[in-house]
């Protein structure tokens, strides 16, 4: 016996009427009648009879429509578990602007089990990705900073009640520039050549958070593909993870390594002290980490 005809059951009940059940269900009135019959016909009693205002409950039916209420709002219940657990499960990465995270996000979402959930990656500035994790717009925040900075973002942790893991990835950087850039002659690039070219940041990054000991001509940009606009027409560079280099292929662009440059660039990621991590949450984290290293 299916759910759904206990609840097709339960309706015209409610209703008192076979044809008034059918238009609220949308079912043909002859469908309905048929399941009714199917019904009675597994449980071997009437479960309706004719009154004088429609069709009402047997005696047999009586019992049966406490029986049935029970068994569907059981059923409900069960599935709000699975809507519960679910919810509970679902993904709210924020990142700083770092897109092999959010290709791996992608792949892990595609690889793992199906289900309904309403997973979410946001990419934002350092700054604001710490502000969204304190202010719960998101679950868990995903950083690549520098090493000579980790005391300062320990400090703005505490301060703002979060939870930070410093992970062992260390990841290089290289320099961003279009395919006619004069930097795009050499191999790698001199940290000292920068100081020479039009530089692009992210707006919501930090001065102590660029590579450059000027900051006061950086241009700031909000999104990546006005970034990409800006090296591309302008002639700006910018820095840019050596794992995202694929994506620079992509927009056209040519990515050098960085020399001359003490400080190594780390991956870090955090939560708010009162969260625990859920399961998708470690896997996730744990299958970046791998990705991150086979790709070292």
């Amino acid at each position: 016996m299916k759910i759904e005809y206990l609840n097709y059951i339960l309706e015209v009940w409610r209703c008192g009427s076979i044809n008034a059940a059918a238009k609220v269900l949308y079912l043909s009135q002859s469908g309905l009648s048929s399941i009714i019959k199917s019904v009675e016909g597994e449980l071997g009693y009437p479960i309706f009879e004719r009154g004088q205002n429609g069709i009402v409950a047997s005696p047999q039916g009586a019992r049966f429509f406490r029986y049935a209420e029970r068994m569907v709002s059981d059923y409900e219940a069960m599935l709000e578990i699975g809507r519960q657990v679910r919810e509970e499960e679902n993904l709210s990465i924020v990142s700083s602007r770092f897109s092999y995270a959010m290709h791996c996000f992608y792949d892990f979402i595609r690889s793992r089990p199906k289900g309904v959930y309403r997973d979410t990656f946001q990419e934002f500035g350092i700054n604001r990705v710490i502000d969204s994790i304190a202010t719960n717009k998101g679950r868990i925040g995903v950083l690549v900073v520098q090493q000579n900075q980790l005391d300062r973002f320990r400090r703005m942790a505490k301060e703002r009640d979060l939870d930070l893991y410093v992970t062992d990835i260390e990841l290089d950087v290289s320099i961003l520039m279009s395919q006619s850039h004069p930097l795009a002659k050499l191999d790698v690039v001199p940290f000292d050549e920068l100081k020479k070219y039009k530089f692009v940041a992210d707006i919501d990054v930090s001065d102590e958070d660029l590579l450059l000991e000027d900051t006061r001509t950086v241009l700031r940009l909000s999104d990546r593909a006005s970034t990409y606009d800006a090296i591309h027409l302008e002639g700006f560079i910018s820095t840019i993870l050596s794992v995202d280099e694929p994506d620079a292929i992509r927009h056209n662009c040519i990515c050098r390594p960085l020399t001359g440059h003490a400080s190594r660039f780390v991956m870090i990621y955090f939560k708010r002290k009162n969260m625990d991590f859920h399961s998708r949450e470690l896997g996730y984290l744990t299958y970046l980490s791998e990705k991150i290293c086979q790709q070292g």
